[in-house]
């Protein structure tokens, strides 16, 4: 088995519960198998920029001012935090007071991975706010989740 992938893998779990030295801790194991493996030298990278910008935003996440609801958003998906990244970036997409290009980031992120009729209606709102020349692979991507769900809905619980 591939143990080096398998530390980047737990790594990774250990940050969407923002266990920074316990990530550390397995991507050092991770690079003890496989000194020159390039996603564990670049998470080994991005560990503390995640933990510093974790600790920065910890005392605003209760009444985050605008520019750190985005930050805020930004952080929780390149955490992997998926329902904290939803949370945060429909307040974003939502927030007419927030740039256009912001919003548009945001609508883009649901379309990507929001449940099927919110991304829809993301879909609808990169229409408005997204560049024209970003809202056909955004279309091609909901298209293809939708495909996806309708091969796999017949085996879903009713």
């Amino acid at each position: 088995p591939d143990f080096g992938r398998a530390h980047v893998l737990v790594a990774l779990s250990h940050l969407h519960f923002l266990r920074f030295g316990a990530a550390e801790a397995q991507v050092q194991e991770a690079l003890a198998v496989h000194p020159d493996f390039a996603d564990a030298r670049e998470l080994e990278a991005l560990i503390p920029e995640l933990r510093a910008e974790a600790r920065r935003l910890k005392g605003v996440a209760a009444s985050p001012g605008p520019e750190d609801r985005v930050a805020l958003a930004r952080l929780e998906s390149r955490l992997g935090r998926r329902p904290q990244a939803l949370e945060r970036w429909t307040e974003v997409t939502r927030d007419e007071a927030q740039p256009r290009e912001v919003r548009a980031e945001g609508a883009a992120f649901l379309v990507q991975v929001a449940e099927l009729p919110e991304a829809e209606a993301a879909l609808a709102a990169a229409r408005e706010l997204a560049s024209p020349a970003v809202v056909p692979s955004l279309e091609e991507r909901l298209h293809a989740r939708r495909l996806v769900y309708e091969r796999l809905s017949p085996a879903l619980p009713r």
